[in-house]
Formats: structure tokens, C-alpha cells, sequence
């Protein structure tokens, strides 16, 4: 029984390493892509102060839609029109178990507009007044990180335990290509300038009249 246990882990691990040799390339690769990655990753872009008066006026939140008014909502074939009144329960950050009002306006663009029922978990935006209170709540979102941090453990699992040591290199190779566009690459292509700009837009949004969110957003 012994022996039948042994003979299984050194298949195992000859399957997840390989030979000496190739599993010694392996992890020194491994090693200099993953402290490249946490390198680039700490590199300043220029972003984060543009957008620090943002984040200090306004804090993220998980909240639950517990009643929905869809007099105002219509469906034009594919694409949803006007708005839907929304009353909201946070359930996270220092405003939760308070309930505030807030609206879902469509946009007339299907990539865009998210249509809400109650019961609904998503993802808003409180946006604060000068004496730190909650001023508004905007509500963005359906709130999909608990899952999506499921999906990408299963996913992680499964290249390791399908691909052995090879899998783990696609992950570093994967997560270090990921990290080099967002933190070199888009901020090289792109002024502060144009970030700020967006973020004030994307944030002003569900406050501007119609026909002038439909013009930043064109």
C-alpha cells in the first residue's frame, strides 16, 4: 500500500514539475516574471491623484433594490427608455441599514443600461455633502464580485490542476501581461488630463440633464 502510495506522488510530481532540469528554468522564470509584476504593478501612472477629489467626495457601497417604480420605464424594441425610481438598502461602509431613493436612467444604449427588480444586489456610488453625509445614491451596477472572485478561484484551480506547472506559468504570464497594460501601457496612451475628465463625466452622469449625458457619452 505504501509503495503504491509512494509510485502515485512520484507520478504526481513528475507531472507538475517535469525533469529536474526543466522544472529549474521553470521556477527561475516564475520567480522573474512575478517580481516584475509586483514591481510594475507599485509604478506610478499619474492617475491616482486625478482622480483622489472623486474618491473623497463619494464612497462605494453594496446595496439591495428593495422597491422599484417602473412608471417611467419603457422598452422600444431592443432598447430601454426613460428611467426607473429606486429605493435602496446599503448593506456596506459606514451608511449601511439606511435607505435612500435614487434612479436608474436609461441611456438608449444596450451596453450601458441595466435594468433593476426588487431584491436586486448592486454596486452604487454615495455621493457625499460637505458636512460628510450621504447626499445621493447612485446606483451603477449589479453587484457581481462575490462571484466573480468564485469563477476566477475555479479558474485558477483548474489550469493548476489540468496543466501542472505549466498552468502556473500562463497564470504569471497572464496576470503580468494584464498588469503591464494597465499600469504602462493605457496610461502612456493616454493624458491625465483625459482620465480626469472621463471620471468627472462618468461620475456626473446620473445627475446631468439627458440630452447632456447623451452628449459626453456620444
Amino acid at each position: 500500500m505504501n509503495n503504491v502510495i509512494k509510485k502515485a506522488v512520484l507520478m504526481a510530481g513528475a507531472f507538475f514539475l517535469g525533469s529536474f532540469k526543466e522544472s529549474r528554468k521553470d521556477l527561475i522564470f516564475t520567480a522573474v516574471a512575478g517580481i516584475l509584476t509586483v514591481l510594475v504593478f507599485f509604478i506610478p501612472t499619474g492617475f491616482e491623484e486625478s482622480g483622489a477629489h472623486i474618491r473623497q467626495n463619494s464612497v462605494r457601497a453594496k446595496v439591495r433594490v428593495i422597491e422599484v417604480n417602473n412608471e417611467m420605464f419603457r422598452m422600444i424594441g431592443p432598447v430601454y427608455n426613460g428611467w426607473q425610481q429606486l429605493q435602496v438598502q446599503v448593506l456596506s461602509g459606514r451608511f449601511k441599514g439606511e435607505i435612500h431613493r435614487s434612479f436608474n436612467n436609461m441611456l438608449g444604449r444596450m451596453e450601458m443600461d441595466k435594468v433593476f427588480t426588487e431584491g436586486n444586489i448592486a454596486f452604487a456610488v454615495i455621493n457625499l455633502s460637505e458636512d460628510g453625509l450621504a447626499a445621493n445614491v447612485q446606483v451603477m451596477d449589479h453587484y457581481r464580485t462575490g462571484k466573480t472572485i468564485i469563477l476566477a478561484a475555479l479558474f485558477i484551480i483548474a489550469t493548476i490542476i489540468i496543466m501542472g506547472w505549466m498552468g502556473i506559468k500562463i497564470l504569471i504570464t497572464f496576470i503580468f501581461s494584464a498588469v503591464m497594460l494597465i499600469r504602462i501601457l493605457y496610461p502612456s496612451c493616454m493624458p491625465v488630463s483625459a482620465i480626469s475628465t472621463w471620471r468627472i463625466c462618468l461620475s456626473r452622469e446620473y445627475s446631468l440633464p439627458r440630452p447632456a449625458r447623451w452628449w459626453i457619452l456620444r
